[in-house]
């Protein structure tokens, strides 16, 4: 008697393999050799031959070495380990000299409540607060660090022996800034990992209409927009006198949106908040002075 209808069902699906080879692909921290190999592991001992493989050898940068990758590592588990338990850690804050290496930024450790770990362009970065008193007065900001210029992480007044987990961390709802739950939209309006607070800017886009038709665009102009911002910029109208610029909307930390209207000057102009656009201005000013004083 046969039995039939029986099928072998894979532990991941070929649409999750193929997520896990893309992740792969992209990785920052992977060299082209080693990608190859683990790519060829996957494709051998978890797909048949009904699997349809892509491309694999794409050719790769050379990409700044973050960490020693077994002290990231075993930082991000203890990370990790206190963000589960909800309790602070410390750490020692450092930065690269001109010698190429990582030094003290100052003597004292840092001590900050943890809550997310976030993997952004090759690098973890933690968003934690650190509580300052100015004054009499605490502040209790979101700020952001980089988890590869952490060293000798720890969890103070730990003591597994009498099940005491640490310090408990500030609430979540104390902290000004920090996001209540985690979004993949975090990176949209925190650019470059900026933390201060995000406000609505508007702005001017450089956007080339038809002769006599200044409702349609020579070309597609919004690539280095959704670029950065993906589908959270909004257009708001096109100005009705010449050259015919587009006004749009964008959620963004001030501080980031600064810089990142320099590095498009030619592209966008900084309209409202005034704040913001004054901001520009002094950075601009700044710039002058250094570049036409020679």
């Amino acid at each position: 008697m046969r039995i039939r209808g029986l099928y072998y069902n894979h532990t991941f699906s070929y649409d999750e393999i193929n997520s896990m080879i893309e992740s792969i692909l992209f990785s920052k921290t992977v060299d082209t050799e080693s990608a190859n190999r683990i790519i060829e592991k996957i494709e051998k001992n978890l797909t048949t031959k009904f699997y349809k493989k892509g491309a694999k050898n794409i050719c790769r940068v050379k990409e700044p070495v973050l960490a020693d990758r077994e002290t990231l590592r075993k930082n991000l588990l203890t990370i990790q380990r206190a963000i589960d338990d909800g309790v602070q850690i410390s750490f020692t804050f450092n930065g690269y000299d001109k010698d190429k290496k990582l030094v003290l930024n100052h003597n004292k450790k840092d001590t900050v409540s943890p809550y997310y770990i976030v993997a952004s362009g090759g690098r973890y970065y933690l968003l934690a607060c650190k509580e300052l008193v100015f004054s009499e007065k605490t502040i209790r900001n979101m700020s952001i660090w980089r988890i590869d210029l952490m060293t000798e992480i720890e969890i103070p007044e730990r003591d597994e022996k009498h099940n005491i987990k640490g310090i408990p961390s500030v609430s979540k709802w104390r902290v000004d800034n920090l996001p209540q739950s985690w979004s993949e939209d975090f990176q949209l309006s925190h650019l470059n990992m900026s933390f201060d607070n995000p406000v609505k800017i508007k702005l001017r886009v450089k956007s080339p209409k038809e002769n006599n038709n200044p409702t349609k665009p020579l070309r597609a102009d919004y690539t280095f927009m959704y670029d950065w911002f993906g589908d959270t910029f909004k257009y708001i109208r096109t100005e009705e006198t010449e050259p015919f610029d587009d006004i749009v909307e964008v959620k963004c930390s001030p501080y980031a949106m600064v810089n990142w209207a320099l590095q498009y000057s030619d592209r966008v102009e900084v309209i409202e908040p005034e704040s913001v656009r004054n901001m520009v201005i002094e950075k601009v000013m700044n710039l002058n002075k250094k570049y036409m004083n020679k």
